[in-house]
C-alpha cells in the first residue's frame, strides 16, 4: 500500500485554516486548490487523477512551506511568490492542472540553484514526472482513495522509470 501521508500543518486544523496558513496564492485563488477544499471540477475526475493532483500540490505546498520560506532570502522569496502569482491557469481540466504545477515546481527548481543547503536535494522535477507518468499508466482500480494506491501492481507499469 502506497498512502500519502499529511504532515503539513497540525493535525485537527480546518481546511479554512490551513488555506489561511499558506500564503501562496496558486492557481491565482489558492482556494482552487484541490488539496484545501476538495473542489469539483466540470471535468469528472478519477481516484487516479485526484491523487496526481493532491500529491503535487501537497508537494509544492511543502516545498513553499519548509524550503523556500525557511531558505530563501526575502527578495527571492517574493520573486518567486509573484513569478508563480502571475503563472496564468486559465483552464481547468486535469493536464492543464498537472501542467501548471510542473511549472511551479520548475520555478522552485530555479531559485534552489546555487542554492547548497542539502535540504534541497529532496525534489527533482525529472523524477517527480517519471513518477507521475507512471501513476498515469496505473489502472483506476489500483487507486483506493486520493490517498491510498494498492502496492499490488504488475512488475511491468514500473519499466518507464527506469528508462
Amino acid at each position: 500500500m502506497l498512502e500519502l501521508q499529511d504532515n503539513l500543518f497540525e493535525p485537527f486544523i480546518f481546511s479554512d485554516e490551513k488555506l489561511a496558513a499558506f500564503d501562496l496564492n496558486l492557481y491565482q485563488d489558492k482556494s482552487k486548490a484541490y488539496y484545501f477544499n476538495f473542489l469539483k471540477t466540470g471535468e469528472e475526475w478519477t481516484v487516479r487523477k485526484l491523487f496526481v493532483i493532491r500529491y503535487l500540490e501537497m508537494l509544492v505546498i511543502d516545498i513553499w512551506m519548509n524550503l523556500c520560506k525557511k531558505l530563501l532570502t526575502d527578495e527571492v522569496l517574493v520573486s518567486c511568490a509573484a513569478e508563480i502569482e502571475n503563472m496564468e491557469f486559465s483552464s481547468d481540466h486535469y493536464e492543464a492542472r498537472v501542467n501548471y504545477l510542473y511549472d511551479v515546481i520548475s520555478c522552485f527548481e530555479r531559485v534552489r540553484t546555487g542554492n547548497g543547503d542539502p535540504d534541497w536535494a529532496y525534489f527533482d522535477l525529472t523524477a517527480i514526472r517519471r513518477f507521475i507518468a507512471a501513476l498515469n499508466q496505473l489502472e483506476d482500480q489500483q487507486f483506493i482513495s486520493t490517498k491510498k494506491i494498492n502496492a499490488l501492481m504488475k512488475a511491468s507499469t514500473w519499466t518507464y522509470m527506469s528508462g
